[in-house]
């Protein structure tokens, strides 16, 4: 099995409903990315709020087809898994860490 399969593989929809896919675009050096996200999702509500409160560097340039197409900053792409595991001693130490910047 190649890389291309794995991935393709973890991406089923185990529902059994047909895969729909979310995509962001950018070429290096870019300030600008383009993403391409189901209409419904909370990421297409996300860009929705950023239109908002950023109107002149978000854009929703086209919502057809359920497929919402958009451009934003590169700034607002942020990769990271939330669920982070600490020990008791690794809080601790991030905890003091963070006293020490504030004081």
């Amino acid at each position: 099995m190649n890389d291309f399969e794995k991935i393709s593989d973890r991406n089923i929809d185990d529902s059994g409903g047909e895969m729909r896919e979310n995509c962001i675009y950018w070429l290096q050096g870019d300030k600008y990315v383009t993403v391409n996200l189901i209409s419904g999702s909370r990421l297409a509500t996300r860009v929705r709020d950023l239109v908002k409160r950023f109107p002149d560097d978000v854009k929703i340039e086209s919502e057809k087809h359920g497929v919402m197409i958009a451009t934003l900053p590169l700034k607002a792409v942020k990769i990271g898994i939330k669920d982070m595991k600490y020990t008791d001693e690794e809080r601790k130490a991030i905890g003091e860490r963070l006293r020490n910047i504030r004081n």
